[in-house]
């Protein structure tokens, strides 16, 4: 098989192990609660149980794909590296940040939004986390690690076309607001939730 068939079969596998993973991981967690234990997991519902399940199942797949598309070290993936990276860094944080603060600064003076609240100082340790290691990790995955593996069978352009649609779509993935109750879980709420995205 080709590396991009490798990996369209890759990502349906890690859909079809989230959505059988998902169960079983959300009867836990209950379980947990039920016995007094990480009772802050009793504000999750299905659906962030199912997301998880998607990256756990991405975790275990992984060693198989990289196995397969025989794929040892980052040089693996004809990924070279780039010798203007801090600069790279800075633009590509300014071209994101300034019109961010701009828009930021529009909203306020139009009294879209208001500064009278007092800032949640005791929230930011784990929204700075969550800013930091997200963005990591998706450019890890999408323009390292399948850019890479694209490159390896189609063109450039190509690659950075397909990986672009497919971290578009991945983005869109998200599945309304459908409080399962907790009895309604069955082994095919997985799929549910993945049909219902």
């Amino acid at each position: 098989l080709k590396d991009a068939a490798k990996l369209l079969l890759y990502l349906l596998g890690v859909l079809l192990l989230g959505a059988l993973l998902a169960p079983p991981i959300f009867w836990a967690g209950q379980n947990l609660i039920g016995h007094g234990l990480l009772t802050g997991l009793a504000r999750y519902d299905f659906d962030s149980y199912f997301h998880r399940a998607i990256l756990v199942a991405a975790l275990l797949l992984l060693w198989p794909l990289l196995r397969a598309l025989h794929v040892r070290n980052w040089r693996g993936l004809g990924l070279e590296e780039n010798p203007r990276s801090i600069a790279d860094l800075g633009a590509g944080f300014a071209i994101a940040a300034v019109p961010l603060l701009c828009g930021g600064a529009v909203l306020i003076a139009l009294h879209f939004y208001s500064l009278r609240h007092p800032f949640l100082w005791g929230k930011m340790p784990a929204v700075l986390a969550t800013v930091l290691v997200v963005p990591l990790l998706e450019e890890l995955l999408f323009r390292g690690f399948i850019l890479g593996v694209l490159r390896r069978s189609l063109s450039r352009l190509g690659a950075l076309l397909l990986t672009s649609a497919l971290f578009s779509i991945v983005h869109f993935l998200q599945s309304p607001t459908l409080p399962v109750p907790h009895p309604s879980v069955n082994w095919l709420s997985g799929f549910a939730s993945f049909g219902h995205s």
